[in-house]
């Protein structure tokens, strides 16, 4: 009986174990579907699983799962994060014999993860941020305590994580490249003892267009002790590194009711100041590659006190650099003695205002040329109290010895500075001058630049700023670039405000110059070849179009200019004078005078970048007979709106208005060109322009071509939206009077234009014309009074594209096709009023002399004159 029950025993443990083996592979994709429905359907996305599998005996008495090629998409269909394996094992004889979760490991393999952040991400992250049940107030939790619950973390692990974090709003990016993150932790009875290790072996930071950081290396332990029963919160020797410059944490976190008391300590305990400089961002680090550095480099700081919604603990930190120099392998002299101490106080509290910031030293010596300076500030948000001092007298001859210029790069000159301020920013708000310290000179003696970007030295002969409390004087500014010179003198008011509180800065200045060229203030381009003796024969590359001109923000300057003569490629003006203002990131001429293009030109407007990609510009134009053919040549905008004005000789006076958005070449957008004023001609000469070529040839006569001259016209037209309306003018070519307007679509560039012409009759050529007079000799012998006008009416259409018109033409009020068509039209007219009235006369006439002819040369006669009519043209 025994052995009976022992048997069936046995066979229902089989039959056990065989279901416990077998179930999770023959519903495996059931289940599989049921859990990929279930999370779907909680989630706003798309999560895709690949494979999986799970175990009890493959690894007895451990518990294993695992999922494989994890997908998972957000709501707009994107992938944001790939896995190529997940794992878990746990020991199930842990939780049934010893009341204890035991998890062997936990491993996270090759996971990418790519987020975005975005106003719309963020958003909808507030929409759908999961809210969590409420629960009783009183309602007390077990504690590990009480139940003999407790938790052991074998190992967890994450290997070879790739995770790349955009900010598109900042202009920010993140890259981690082979993240690797391990720990363990054991939990027992509300004590938790958890111990990590990080390693990333490239870490990439960009801001804008800047590599802040480039493939940094990070490594970091993790010693942490919690206990939750009494809320106390045990670092343990931790550290964080950024390449070889490794920060050290320990201390202790303790809750006080609703505060925490934290005293914690950091600092760097062995980084040297060579390490500091590989933390330069790229694109000032070029040249500190090939290095010697040496000092010393350090951080210490603390942070003591209570933390709750009513305050903060003090924060303390110093920030040392000593004894240290910089010496590059290809110069023969070094920067020594730098010395840097820089320390932030903040006391304990919420009062922001009594952060003190102090660079008590700064010193270095570039061959025997000395540079020190000191900064303290404090009340930095209500009323800023500020001490600065600096010094530095440079001789870059000297200094280039031991600091690398660019390649093909030039420095020489002498920069003296001696500056002091101290005071509170107060005071210069309410014009107490006097109790604000302020003693500055900086001068600039032969200074000479010679760089690879211009085709020419930038000279600066001398310069002078003074600096008082009121306002920074410029004393002097003698420069030249190429064959451009600038002097200036003026002043700077509210300087210490915008560089402390982020007000406007305002200066007037007085600018005079005889040459300003424009190009010459333009970069070389690397392919471009400059006034080197090797590249004088070197055909220049096509110039790069205009960028947009941002102006900065806060910045008030009104300067008065005066300019002898001003280029700029193609323009050539000459006296130019007038006010340029700067304020709210706008651009303003007022009262700008020139003589341009053999005339003279009176301009008022203004130039807006305050949305920097759909700069503006508002401008009034008063030009007085000036050449077309040059403005047309020069301005893109005149050859789009009107491309004969390129082939006519002559002058115009205009008034008119123009406002427009532009693109990011700096040229107007078609599609949001407005436009209103007139336009008066002098004398423009028509002879090479294919408008006049072209209405010969479809009036079929060559009068037109000979010296078509078009006198004084007056033209008023507007342009909305990029439509050209030109109201109806009077214009007279030689003996042709015409009356034309019409629209035309600049940015698809075509004409739609009404044409009305009196068109003298002998423009149609010589034979037609003998026919015609032969016709009029014949009918007055029968006592006509046909008559044809020296002139005839023609109406036209101009359509098409600007560069290329079509021209269609009518003749007479019967909208004749030919001019022949409307005289022989004209002239059955003519004959049937003949006929009628005058034909009783001719027949009297007729009469008579027929009475001397035979009936064989009356009937000859008869048969040539109605030939004749009939046939007139």
């Amino acid at each position: 009986m025994l052995k009976k029950a022992i048997s069936i025993v046995s066979i229902i443990l089989l039959i056990v174990i065989i279901s416990a083996i077998a179930v999770p592979y023959i519903y495996q994709n059931q289940i599989k579907e049921e859990v990929l429905k279930y999370a779907n359907k909680n989630y706003d996305g798309k999560i895709e699983v690949e494979d999986y599998s799970m175990s009890l005996f493959s690894n007895f008495p451990n518990f294993t799962f695992s999922l494989k090629n994890v997908n998972v998409h957000n709501n707009l269909g994107e992938e944001f994060i790939s896995i190529e394996k997940f794992g878990i094992a746990l020991n199930t004889s842990a939780i049934v014999f010893d009341n204890k979760i035991d998890i062997n490991s936990i491993e996270l393999i090759k996971p990418t993860i790519n987020y975005a952040l975005t106003e719309t991400s963020e958003d909808k992250k507030e929409e759908t941020e999961p809210i969590a049940k409420s629960t009783d107030e009183n309602t007390e939790q077990e504690s590990g305590s009480e139940n003999g619950f407790s938790l052991n973390i074998t190992n967890y692990s994450i290997v070879d994580a790739n995770i790349n974090i955009v900010d598109e709003k900042g202009n920010d990016f993140i890259k981690l490249n082979n993240l690797n993150h391990s720990g363990n932790g054991e939990f027992i009875n509300d004590v938790l003892n958890l111990k990590t290790n990080t390693f990333i072996e490239k870490v990439n930071f960009w801001s804008g267009k800047s590599n802040m950081l480039k493939d940094a290396e990070i490594k970091g332990d993790l010693n942490l002790n919690i206990d939750l029963q009494n809320g106390i919160y045990t670092l343990l020797n931790n550290n964080i590194g950024v390449n070889n410059i490794v920060l050290n944490w320990q201390g202790v976190i303790k809750q006080i009711d609703e505060s925490l008391n934290i005293n914690l300590k950091f600092n760097t305990p062995n980084s040297t100041f060579k390490d500091l400089l590989q933390l330069v961002p790229e694109e000032y680090n070029k040249d500190l590659k090939d290095v010697t550095a040496k000092g010393e480099f350090k951080i210490d700081g603390e942070v003591n006190g209570l933390y709750n919604n009513n305050t903060m603990p003090a924060f303390k930190m110093s920030t040392t650099v000593k004894n240290s120099s910089i010496k590059y392998a290809d110069l023969p002299e070094s920067i020594d003695d730098i010395n840097f101490l820089f320390n932030i106080n903040k006391p304990q509290g919420n009062d922001l205002d009594k952060i003190s910031v102090n660079l008590k030293t700064f010193k270095a010596k570039i061959t025997d040329n000395k540079i020190s300076a000191n900064f303290y500030s404090e009340n930095l948000i209500t009323d800023p109290f500020i001490k600065v001092g600096f010094k530095a007298n440079l001789d870059f001859a000297k200094i280039k010895k031991a600091i690398p210029l660019e390649k093909d790069e030039e420095l020489n000159g002498i920069i003296n500075a001696d500056i002091s301020l101290e005071g509170i920013l107060s005071d210069l708000e309410k014009e107490q001058y006097q109790k604000f310290t302020a003693n500055g000179l900086i001068e600039m003696k032969h200074f000479v630049y010679k760089s690879k970007m211009f085709k020419n030295d930038v000279l600066i002969k001398n310069a002078s700023l003074t600096i008082t409390p009121k306002f920074i004087s410029l004393n002097k500014f003698n420069f030249k670039l190429g064959e451009s010179d600038i002097s200036a003198t003026g002043k700077i008011k509210k300087y210490l405000e915008f560089a402390m509180k982020d007000e406007e800065l305002f200066a007037t200045l007085d600018i005079k110059s005889n040459t300003f060229n424009g190009s010459d203030f333009i970069p070389v381009e690397e392919n471009e070849p400059n006034n080197s003796e090797e590249n004088k024969n070197t055909t220049p590359t096509a110039e790069e179009p205009f960028e947009v001109v941002i102006i900065p923000a806060k910045i008030n300057f009104n300067n008065t200019i005066s300019i002898k003569n001003f280029k700029y490629e193609t323009i050539n003006a000459t006296n130019v004078k007038g006010n340029i203002k700067i304020k709210n990131q706008s651009a303003y001429l007022n009262n700008t005078k020139m003589n341009i293009f053999d005339g003279t030109m009176l301009v008022n407007g203004k130039y807006s970048s305050k949305d920097s990609l759909n700069p503006t510009m508002n401008f009034k134009y008063d030009a007085t007979k000036i050449s077309i053919k040059k403005i047309a040549t020069t301005f893109n905008v005149v050859d789009q709106i009107a491309p004969i004005a390129k082939q006519t000789g002559g002058k115009i006076s205009a008034k008119f208005t123009m406002t427009s958005k532009l693109d990011n070449t700096m040229s107007p957008v078609m599609k949001t060109l407005n436009s209103r004023g007139n336009l008066k001609t002098h004398n423009v000469n028509l002879k090479e322009t294919d408008f006049i070529k072209d209405l010969s040839k479809t009036l079929k006569t060559s009068e037109l071509t000979k010296n078509p001259t078009m006198k004084d016209v007056n033209i008023s037209f507007v342009i909305t939206n990029g439509l050209l309306k030109v109201h109806p003018f009077n214009v007279k070519i030689q003996e042709l009077n015409a009356k034309i307007g019409g629209t035309s679509d600049i940015d698809k560039q075509t004409l739609n234009l009404d044409v009305d012409m009196d068109f003298p009759r002998k423009y149609l050529g010589a034979e037609i014309n003998k026919s015609i007079d032969k016709a009029l000799a014949f009918a007055k012998q029968f006592k006509s009074d046909i008559k044809i006008s020296d002139k005839i009416d023609v109406s036209g259409k101009i359509k098409g594209n600007i560069s290329a018109p079509k021209y269609s033409l009518t003749y007479g009020d019967e909208k004749a096709a030919t001019p022949e068509k409307y005289l022989k039209g004209l002239a059955d007219k003519e004959i049937k009023k003949a006929k009628k009235d005058g034909g009783k006369k001719a027949v009297k006439e007729a009469e008579k002399y027929i009475k001397n002819l035979d009936e064989e040369e009356v009937k000859d006669l008869e048969k040539k004159a109605n030939n004749l009519f009939k046939s007139l043209f």
